[in-house]
């Protein structure tokens, strides 16, 4: 008979188990995710930090943008050389050689790049293991409901506060070329005046049975070269800038309106910020943790906020953002 062997494959440990799902946490979440997971698992110890936080993540986004990828708010973990970047911008008593081992203590399952959870960890000094078994919390549908709903405000708030931005840049300048065309106008206007003027005055002189002869000719023959001068370019350059005038006018007319209308949406936009609070304050009520995606939702609320008209802000925006849920 001829003997088989079997080969058994140990069982994973726990250890090996809690890593994967660390892994998977720098995998599978954004930077911003990755953020709030660390901060509802540890808000004791980074609660007075959060703002800080808040910041790197920015810093993260940031960098990602530069990056090869270039994913952005989108992506989840810098390569190599935007890691040591982040860590020389923000981590700045590091020394360049001090960067480079630390990176590879913080670089948790060695693919050569960092996530912000990694980075995290490594900061506050929390085993992996302890951060991938964070408690999230159990109102986090409720959560869930408020992020969406902020996240959904946030985007139109900004592209309504981007598209006026322009707008309103586009009015200044539209403002400045009317401002210039109407003096163009102007200026010619008063030439074909001064030109009608003094023809009329010679032709006048011309014609007066009381002047001298010598006078009389002199008038006739200057009126006479006047006529002989070509019109043309002084006519063509009134209707040209006259119709850059109206032009202008008709752009002055559609941005006005433009900006009407994104300032219709910035309202209605407010109403639903208002909504997405009262989400917001559900879940606080609720309890059950969730404590670092509550405050980091009243942080955005606190940005999106800063982009209202001064008299309904709802913020002090002269003060640093404080806030404990």
């Amino acid at each position: 008979l001829k003997l088989i062997k079997l080969t058994v494959s140990a069982p994973p440990t726990d250890h090996t188990v809690t890593m994967t799902e660390f892994n998977n946490l720098s995998k599978d979440l954004n930077y911003e995710a990755q953020a709030i997971w660390f901060a509802n698992g540890f808000y004791s110890i980074v609660k007075d930090d959060l703002n800080k936080i808040y910041d790197w993540w920015k810093a993260f986004v940031e960098l990602d943008k530069q990056g090869p990828t270039k994913k952005g708010a989108d992506g989840n973990e810098l390569d190599q050389f935007w890691s040591a970047k982040f860590l020389e911008d923000n981590v700045q008593a590091l020394t360049a050689l001090q960067r480079k081992e630390a990176l590879k203590v913080i670089d948790v399952d060695n693919n050569g790049k960092m996530s912000m959870i990694e980075f995290l960890a490594w900061h506050y000094k929390q085993e992996p293991a302890m951060v991938a078994r964070a408690p999230q919390g159990d109102n986090e549908a409720q959560i869930k409901r408020a992020q969406e709903q902020m996240a959904k405000v946030q985007k139109a708030m900004a592209e309504v506060i981007n598209s006026l931005a322009f707008l309103k840049q586009q009015q200044e300048e539209l403002a400045k070329l009317k401002a210039e065309l109407e003096v163009a106008v102007a200026e010619l206007h008063r030439q074909q005046e001064a030109f009608d003027s003094k023809l009329a005055s010679l032709d006048a002189i011309a014609n007066d049975e009381s002047a001298s002869t010598v006078k009389k000719s002199k008038a006739s023959n200057e009126a006479a070269q006047m006529r002989a001068e070509d019109p043309l370019p002084l006519r063509k350059a009134k209707i040209t800038q006259e119709a850059a005038l109206r032009k202008v006018e008709k752009q002055q007319k559609q941005v006005d309106k433009a900006i009407a209308d994104n300032e219709a949406k910035q309202v209605q936009l407010e109403k639903d910020m208002e909504m997405a609070k009262k989400e917001l304050a559900t879940a606080q009520a609720s309890g059950g943790g969730g404590k670092g995606a509550i405050w980091w939702m009243q942080r955005q609320l606190f940005e999106a906020d800063a982009y209202l008209p001064t008299k309904r802000q709802q913020y002090d925006h002269r003060k640093p953002f404080s806030f404990s849920p």
